[in-house]
C-alpha cells in the first residue's frame, strides 16, 4: 500500500474510519451490499460487508486489498495521504486542500473550524464524536499557547462530550495516546480507574494489540462508565 506503511491497519480506529469511508463510498457510487456480496464471489456474504462498514471486521493487508477492489476503489483514492494541519493568523485552517475561515480573535471559533474540516476531510460529517490525532492537537495547542490537555478537553465540549468523558481523554493524551476517542457504556463500573492491558479477556479488543481502554466510573453508581480508545505509535508507559 506504497507510503501507508506507518498505518497500523489492524487497530480498531482504523477499523472506523475505514468503514467510514467505505461507506461513504458505496453510497456515493450507488452501490449495493447484495451486488458486491455477489461480485465477491463468495468471499463476502452481505452480513460481512455490513460487519466490515460497522468497522467490527478483522483487516489485515490481503483483506483491505480485497475490499477496497471490490468497491472498485484504490487505498489511495479513500485515504490520501495526510498533509500536516496549518493554521494561519489570518484565520484559515487547513490540510488536504480543505480550508476553513474562522476569527483569529476567537479561540473557539479556531476549534470549530478545526473540527468542521477534519470532519470534511474524512467524510465524517455525520459523526458527532471524531477521532483526535496527536499531531494535530500539538499544532493547535502552539498556535493557542495552551497544553495539549487543554485543547482536547476543548474539542471534547464541542463534541458534545460530559465530565467524564473529556476527563478521560485528557488523561489519554497526557499519557501519550496517538489517537483519542471516546464511547459511553450505560452500566455500573467500580469507583476506581483501571487499565486494561491488551490481551486481558476483559480487554474487547484483545485482537488489536494496539488499543487501550480506561474505564472511569461515575461517582453516582447509576452513572455510567466511560471507555476511552486511544491508539499509541509506542506501547504507553508501564504496558511492556
Amino acid at each position: 500500500m506504497g507510503g501507508y506503511d506507518h498505518i497500523d491497519i489492524t487497530s480498531a480506529m482504523f477499523a472506523r474510519r475505514f468503514a467510514s469511508l467505505l461507506c461513504g463510498h458505496r453510497v456515493r457510487n450507488k452501490q449495493y451490499l447484495w451486488r458486491l456480496s455477489r461480485h465477491s464471489d463468495g468471499r463476502f456474504s452481505v452480513e460481512d460487508l455490513q460487519s466490515i462498514e460497522s468497522g467490527t471486521w478483522p483487516l489485515d493487508d490481503d483483506s483491505v486489498d480485497a475490499i477496497t477492489t471490490l468497491y472498485g476503489a484504490t487505498f489511495d483514492e479513500l485515504l490520501p495521504p495526510r498533509v500536516s494541519l496549518q493554521v494561519s493568523p489570518l484565520g484559515t485552517i487547513a490540510a488536504n486542500g480543505v480550508e476553513v475561515a474562522f476569527d483569529p480573535d476567537d479561540d473557539q471559533s479556531m476549534l470549530v473550524a478545526y473540527l468542521q474540516m477534519v470532519r470534511t476531510v474524512r467524510d465524517q460529517l455525520d459523526r458527532t464524536v471524531i477521532e483526535l490525532r496527536r499531531e494535530d492537537v500539538e499544532v493547535l495547542s502552539d498556535h493557542l499557547d495552551q497544553p495539549g490537555s487543554y485543547v482536547v478537553t476543548a474539542l471534547a465540549t464541542l463534541m458534545g462530550a460530559n465530565e467524564r468523558e473529556r476527563r478521560a481523554m485528557a488523561t489519554m493524551f497526557i499519557a501519550g495516546a496517538s489517537v483519542i476517542s471516546v464511547s459511553t457504556t450505560p452500566k455500573r463500573a467500580p469507583s476506581t480507574v483501571t487499565v486494561l492491558q491488551p490481551g486481558t479477556r476483559k480487554d474487547p479488543s484483545r485482537n488489536h494489540p494496539s488499543r487501550h481502554h480506561v474505564i472511569i466510573a461515575e461517582r453516582d453508581p447509576a452513572g455510567a462508565s466511560v471507555t476511552v480508545l486511544a491508539d499509541w505509535n509506542q506501547p504507553p508507559a508501564g504496558s511492556r
